[in-house]
């Protein structure tokens, strides 16, 4: 599977949203790699960071009229983005 279609795999997830609900969406994130096996797998591709990079670009600005769906793809394509540039602290892991 492309690092691509496993970016869309991972924020397809049922419990994807559940990176939000953490009082840190890093911590959420890292959580999340736990049971989300896409984003577990997604997280250890070299070319990750300039997927979600790409996907971010893609999207459009955000505004209030904007459909639920994709306000939610923004949110966890900045979530994603703000655990894969913190990665867990030496001496704890996450997942």
């Amino acid at each position: 599977m492309t690092t691509k279609a496993l970016l869309e795999t991972a924020i397809s997830y049922p419990f994807s949203s559940n990176i939000l609900v953490h009082e840190d969406e890093v911590l959420g994130f890292w959580e999340n790699t736990k049971y989300n096996e896409a984003l577990g797998e997604f997280v250890q591709r070299p070319d990750a960071v300039t997927v979600l990079e790409s996907a971010i670009i893609e999207l459009p600005e955000l505004s209030i009229g904007m459909e639920y769906d994709m306000q939610k793809r923004y949110y966890l394509l900045s979530a994603f983005m703000d655990g894969l540039k913190n990665p867990p602290r030496d001496g704890y892991h996450y997942c």
